[in-house]
């Protein structure tokens, strides 16, 4: 699923609303992922846990790569 503004409809709720009818239909999600990358704002809280993400790593925060690619040191300043 492409999220276009995660402003208007959070990653988090889009999770929540996806597993609320796997449920209903008697599924479970057991993970998901991130496809290219994400702006930190984006993120809930604790992304790994709450939007059961797999392999997770913060190369997939777009602020971490810019910065990385400026030389700063601390990505999450």
């Amino acid at each position: 699923m492409n999220l276009t503004d995660y402003r208007t409809t959070s990653m988090l709720k889009v999770f929540e609303n996806v597993s609320s009818e796997a449920e209903r239909l008697g599924a479970e999600i057991s993970g998901s992922e991130i496809v290219g990358l994400v702006p930190r704002d984006a993120l809930p809280e604790d992304p790994a846990r709450s939007l059961k993400l797999l392999d997770f790593e913060e190369d997939k925060v777009l602020e971490v790569n810019v910065k990385r690619k400026l030389g700063v040191e601390s990505p999450f300043d």
